[in-house]
């Protein structure tokens, strides 16, 4: 009996043995796995609240002058090339009406230059006589106009800016130096100016032409006229141009 109740507890005593080893097992284990959790938990738990200071520490942080400063010239300088741009664009605005106001105020001109009246002419008016240019007074308004006029070196005939100066009845006009244009019966247009006047007493009774029918007497240096328009005595053989009757003249205002 003896035997069995000691063979009982030592099974009893090695079966306890095991039962406390398993259980230091179990609860370093269960440490194990509460130490690892406590652990992730804080690393996670630091890790966000790091996280969540650098957030406010980024939204909070201050601007500094320096940036504000920078900030405000770009935008001045913003400013002043969008106002560059549009002062140029207003610039070229008004440049641009000036010069159209220019064209318009040139072609106004043009047309008040170009303004003509046209006069008739009596028939047979071929003939064209002419005088010494040097038969004017140098004090009159006429000898004032030969001063500025250039002798042709072709025909010998009178010339200012490039216009025939002639001798015209009060018919057609009577202030020196007013253009006329004799438009022959060809169609082509002799550039001339008065400077002379006919005489009324010389003229007929409308005071168009001389006796001769000349409608136009040309002034012309007496020394380089032509010796066939000296021979015939009609300055008409000086010039192609000249030859042929008078259509109308127009007298510019």
């Amino acid at each position: 009996m003896e035997s069995k109740q000691v063979m009982l507890l030592t099974a009893e005593n090695s079966e306890m043995k095991k039962n406390h080893i398993q259980m230091k097992k179990i609860k370093s284990y269960i440490l194990l796995i509460i130490m690892a959790f406590v652990i992730s938990c804080t690393s996670a738990g630091g890790n966000a609240v790091c996280s969540a200071k650098e957030n406010v520490e980024v939204t909070l942080k201050p601007i500094s002058s320096n940036k504000k400063a920078k900030t405000v010239r770009k935008n001045k300088k913003k400013k002043n090339a969008r106002k560059k741009t549009t002062n140029k664009k207003s610039s070229k605005k008004k440049t641009d009406k000036k010069k159209t106001n220019k064209k318009k105020t040139s072609r106004k001109k043009k047309s008040v230059k170009e303004r003509y009246t046209i006069y008739s002419t009596p028939s047979h008016n071929s003939f064209k006589s002419y005088m010494s240019y040097r038969a004017v007074s140098s004090s009159s308004a006429q000898g004032k106009l030969q001063a500025k006029a250039k002798t042709d070196g072709d025909t010998g005939i009178r010339k200012v800016d490039g216009r025939y100066c002639v001798a015209l009845g009060s018919y057609y006009c009577s202030k020196i130096g007013t253009k006329i244009d004799l438009v022959m019966e060809n169609g082509s247009v002799v550039k001339c100016v008065l400077a002379d006047q006919k005489a009324n007493r010389d003229t007929d009774a409308k005071n168009q032409k001389t006796s001769d029918g000349s409608i136009a007497e040309f002034l012309v240096d007496m020394n380089k006229l032509s010796s066939r328009a000296k021979t015939m005595g009609d300055v008409s053989y000086a010039a192609k141009e000249l030859k042929g009757s008078i259509a109308k003249v127009r007298v510019y205002s």
